[in-house]
């Protein structure tokens, strides 16, 4: 039972040579970069900044968006970290699987590829839709307004990503580069074009008439807003495939958050401007926008962004959740013929194929409302991980990342008090959150609005309090600091993203504790350890 324990916990040993990899290194700063701003900015750009205004914050969506992105800042220099200390394509699994142990990591990995997936199969059905919707409204043809063209529309979409990313991360670079010219382009005319319908009176006399929703819908839309900042793990995703990832991948972070940030500020501004925020269509913003205002021209070319935004952000999924399933085969935690690379370019192609059947399968079955729903839990998890990671590896006496070159006992030694700390910490984070997110009514309730708010507050004072006294009292770690719509609907959601979270973790432990739990790199490794003591 206690070696059965451990196998849990084992942590992963990289290689003495961080840049030795089978994949190919041909990505810079600026094909990260790409992948980075292709990944954070989809469709959405052009639809959720319209549909937070109308339904959250009115113009004050815009202070939201500037606290989202503070937000999503501190997870960037996170993110900054691992991917230049370790540059490998597994992401959050990797550093959990270096800070906090196996059985940690697969979890972390197997849902995390799942979300991807999810972002492939919807972003595939939104495609699908927002070419139906342009085909019709913009250049009025009616004729494919149809199920079936829409599955022919998602099925030849996959299909073209499908090709694009098995020749290579070359020409996925390229072509995202392409899309995402293609997509500037289009928010610059716009820019430009709404510059002449802009009205300053959309956002009011007063700040009443600036936050109508009351000060708190700041707060809620900065939590909407946050969710427009996932992505920026497809930077570290490509770390293994870049040719200098210790300064490629910091640099294509930074990059992609103030290019990201702008874009969304502008077309945020820009939508608020155009028209009152009540006014605001929430089927597709910016194109009914332009159309009050008489500019069809202006409309359609929102449309082609938008369509373009959407393919784009299908083929950077592709590229990216098929290398998530490769990394788990890689390091022996599910089937390993999984990591099988194509001879030329070196892509994954059994996970790739996994991944486009899996995705189409999910885009044909579900509606993109139930898709919808199932997105999120996944990536949200290692964003919450991997800050945690960060705080583990500061924090511990010996680097884990550092002891991956040594087998010393000694080296999983860890400050008890630092270790209490970060435990209570955690338990804080998740405590506040179930609390803010779903008690907190509740609690108003039975007992008054200002109790609630002060237990609330309670907890994030405990939060900062761990934070302060980790800090001062644990010094940090030294080597840390010298390294470097007719629509079939599915059945009982929300119910169903639950029942589908319990199901793929089932399934995935199921698969980890008969074949992982033995064909782990790391069970290997401790086998030929303790042959070679014995030997001794």
């Amino acid at each position: 039972m206690v070696s059965v324990f451990n196998c849990f916990l084992r942590r992963l040993n990289l290689p003495q040579d961080l840049l030795a990899t089978d994949l190919n290194r041909t990505l810079s700063t600026k094909g990260l970069s790409v992948l980075g701003i292709s990944t954070v900015v989809g469709g959405g750009l052009f639809i959720y900044p319209g549909i937070f205004a109308h339904d959250v914050a009115g113009p004050a969506i815009i202070i939201s968006l500037l606290i989202a992105a503070l937000a999503a800042c501190l997870t960037v220099f996170s993110y900054a970290e691992f991917g230049s200390r370790i540059p490998k394509t597994g992401s959050a699994y990797t550093y959990t699987y270096v800070t906090l142990g196996e059985l940690f990591a697969f979890v972390v990995g197997w849902n995390f590829y799942l979300e991807h997936v999810f972002l492939l199969a919807s972003g595939s059905k939104a495609f699908a839709a927002g070419l139906q919707f342009a085909l019709s409204h913009v250049f009025g043809i009616e004729s494919f307004q149809t199920s079936i063209v829409e599955h022919i529309f998602i099925c030849t979409l996959i299909l073209l990503m499908f090709t694009i990313a098995i020749l290579g991360v070359e020409a996925t670079e390229l072509n995202l580069f392409i899309s995402l010219l293609v997509v500037l382009t289009s928010c610059f005319i716009c820019l430009i074009g709404g510059l002449f319908y802009i009205d300053f009176s959309n956002w009011g006399s007063s700040l009443s008439d600036f936050v109508p929703f009351g000060t708190q819908s700041i707060f809620n839309g900065a939590a909407k807003m946050f969710v427009l900042f996932t992505g920026f793990e497809s930077v570290c995703i490509g770390a293994e495939e870049a040719i200098n990832p210790a300064k490629s991948v910091p640099r294509s972070l930074l990059i992609t958050f103030f290019a990201t940030t702008t874009l969304y500020f502008i077309m945020t501004s820009l939508i608020t401007l155009l028209v009152p925020y009540q006014d605001i269509r929430v089927e597709n913003p910016l194109i009914y926008a332009f159309q009050e205002n008489g500019n069809l021209y202006l409309s359609m070319v929102v449309d082609v962004g938008f369509v373009i935004a959407l393919s784009m952000n299908v083929l950077v999924n592709m590229y990216t959740a098929p290398r998530c399933l490769y990394v788990l085969a890689f390091d022996g935690l599910i089937f390993k013929g999984i990591s099988t690379l194509t001879t030329s370019t070196r892509v994954p192609y059994i996970a790739l194929i996994i991944t486009a059947v899996l995705a189409g399968t999910l885009a044909s079955i579900f509606s993109i409302v139930s898709l919808s729903e199932m997105v999120s839990s996944g990536i949200l998890l290692a964003y919450t991980v991997v800050p945690l990671c960060v705080i583990i590896v500061h924090y511990s006496v010996i680097d884990p990342v550092a002891n991956i070159k040594t087998v010393s006992k000694s080296n999983d030694t860890m400050n008890l008090f630092a270790k209490f700390l970060i435990t209570l910490f955690v338990v804080c984070i998740l405590l506040s959150n179930i609390y803010w997110n779903f008690l907190r009514k509740s609690m108003e309730n039975v007992t008054s609005a200002l109790t609630s708010y002060i237990f609330g507050l309670g907890l994030i004072f405990l939060n900062v309090t761990c934070i302060v006294v980790l800090h001062i009292s644990c010094p940090k770690n030294k080597l840390v600091q010298q390294s470097d719509e007719g629509t079939y609907w599915a059945p009982f959601v929300p119910y169903l993203p639950v029942f589908r979270f319990v199901l793929w973790n089932a399934l995935g432990l199921i698969i980890y504790f008969s074949y992982g739990t033995r064909n782990s790199k790391m069970s290997l490794f401790n086998d030929e350890t303790k042959v070679s003591l014995i030997s001794k």
